[in-house]
C-alpha cells in the first residue's frame, strides 16, 4: 500500500466517506461517499481495497 501524501485534514473536520480519501492515491469514487468497516487483515484494516 503506498505511502499517504499531503497534510493531515484536521479532527474537528473529518471528510465525508473515508477520512483518508483526500490523500490517498488509491482513492475511488466509492470512498469519497461511504466510510469503509473496518476489517482484519493482520493489523486492523478500514479500506475498501483491503482483503
Amino acid at each position: 500500500m503506498p505511502a499517504l501524501q499531503d497534510e493531515v485534514p484536521s479532527a474537528a473536520r473529518v471528510p465525508k466517506g473515508c477520512r483518508f480519501h483526500p490523500r490517498c492515491p488509491l482513492a475511488f469514487a466509492r470512498c469519497k461517499e461511504e466510510e469503509p468497516p473496518p476489517i482484519e487483515v493482520g493489523p486492523l484494516s478500514a479500506c475498501w481495497l483491503a482483503k
